[in-house]
Parts: C-alpha cells; structure tokens; sequence
C-alpha cells in the first residue's frame, strides 16, 4: 500500500515556516513542514488544505505544487509519495 503525503511550504520574505511535533506525537521535538496524510477520497490539494486547517488554522490559500526538486528522490519510495506545494495566501494572487 502506497501513503501519500502533503505537505506545504509556507514561504515569506525567504523565510520558510516549519512545525515542531509535540511532546505526545511520535518523534517529539522534531521539526517537519505543515501537511498530512491523504484520506480516501481526498485529492492531495484538498489533503493539504484540511492538514492547514486542522493543524494550523490557516483557510482560503492557494495551492501551487512545487517543482523546485525540494524532495530528494531518496526520500520517495514505492511506499510513500511526497508532494509539496508552495502555500499562497489568496490576497498575493493578481
């Protein structure tokens, strides 16, 4: 079984934001980029949209998969499919 996971890079000003899991998630203190896991169902836009969410509060963004080779082919394997997408708030967009 293949997991797909999203994850989104929220950049501003070259600053990109990062999370640190907490102390009662699995690899506490880590720090890891704003995403989840793909539901059934779910496309991996909508995926990341939810994970924003839930996770951070943040609605009404816009989605642009990124295609800078920001994930080392290494870290995807036939059991996990990575994909970002650079995370813009809807008011930048002309």
């Amino acid at each position: 079984m293949t997991v797909q996971v999203a994850a989104g890079l929220l950049v501003r000003g070259g600053t990109v934001l990062a999370c640190q899991r907490r102390g009662d998630q699995p690899h506490p203190g880590k720090w890891e980029f704003p995403g989840g896991k793909r539901e059934a169902g779910e496309s991996i836009e909508d995926c990341l949209r939810r994970e924003l969410r839930e996770e951070l509060g943040i609605d009404g963004i816009l989605l642009e998969p990124n295609s800078g080779g920001l994930i080392p082919p290494a870290l995807e394997r036939e059991s996990l499919r990575l994909f970002t997408h650079e995370v813009i708030p809807a008011f930048r967009r002309a």
